[in-house]
């Protein structure tokens, strides 16, 4: 029995084929409004708050597999039955589990900054960080060295942008959804049944996802390219925002069915 399951909040923008847009964790919706924005003069966004952030009421408890459904559900009442996927960190990731599980046709994929397993050492630090996130502690110092690279780091706009990440949602719906990622399935063995295109992008000196976590996705999907974005981090549509938007541009453009 779940609490709070009142329909996700979208703000939807554009016609035309569906783009689902899932923001990281932690990380505002409004990150990803930019894009949606940009992406709306071609095609339908949709961008989702996830459960805890935005407008969006809590998950509790919290299981992503109940997530990823209430993320179907919401796209499916607004008379979406296919879309393409965009995802950034977190989002990736869940971008992912959503075309596994197949209640969503999928058109093509996209994923920034991206993951698809945590290893056993970052699934520990998740279970670490939510303890500490419980107890109170603030994330703000960490996130401009953690999401940026040391060039990033000297425009204040993008400092303030990450550090207002560490707010996004309130510190219990954080510290379930770190400890919900930290249990999560491995998903590269999934991705070789996804019969989709995949964009994979990722800046070169992303702490948060390493380029490795990239890598994986790429090795194991069967229709994927990787892109890195040389002295990017994590926040690649802060420091990489034109260049992101074209190359997913392109992407979707190439992955539409010809009519």
């Amino acid at each position: 029995m779940y609490d709070h399951e009142a329909m996700l909040h979208i703000e939807d923008r554009g016609a035309g084929a569906a783009l689902v847009m899932l923001h990281g964790s932690p990380t505002t919706p409004r990150h990803l409004r930019p894009l949606a924005e940009r992406l709306s003069a071609r095609w339908r966004t949709l961008l989702v708050h996830l459960p805890g952030y935005g407008e969006s009421a809590s998950l509790v408890p919290y299981d992503l597999d109940r997530a990823h459904e209430l993320v179907e559900e919401a796209v499916a009442a607004r008379g979406v039955e296919r879309a393409h996927l965009i995802g950034h960190s977190g989002g990736a990731n869940r971008a992912l589990a959503i075309a596994a599980r197949g209640e969503l046709a999928v058109t093509s994929i996209v994923t920034l900054s991206g993951v698809a397993r945590f290893p056993d050492e970052v699934a520990r630090g998740y279970i670490d960080l939510a303890g500490k996130v419980r107890a109170g502690a603030d994330l703000t110092p960490m996130m401009a060295e953690l999401m940026l690279s040391a060039a990033g780091r000297a425009h204040p706009d993008w400092v303030a942008e990450v550090e207002s990440w560490a707010k996004a949602s309130r510190g219990e719906d954080l510290a379930r959804e770190l400890e919900a990622f930290a249990r999560s399935p491995d998903l590269l063995g999934v991705l070789a049944a996804l019969d989709v295109p995949l964009l994979v992008r990722v800046g070169a000196v992303d702490q948060a996802t390493p380029l490795v976590r990239s890598e994986e996705i790429v090795a194991a999907a069967k229709h994927a390219t990787l892109e890195v974005v040389p002295d990017v981090g994590h926040a690649i549509l802060c420091e990489d925002f034109e260049g992101t938007a074209q190359a997913i541009a392109r992407h979707l453009e190439a992955a539409e069915p010809a009519a």
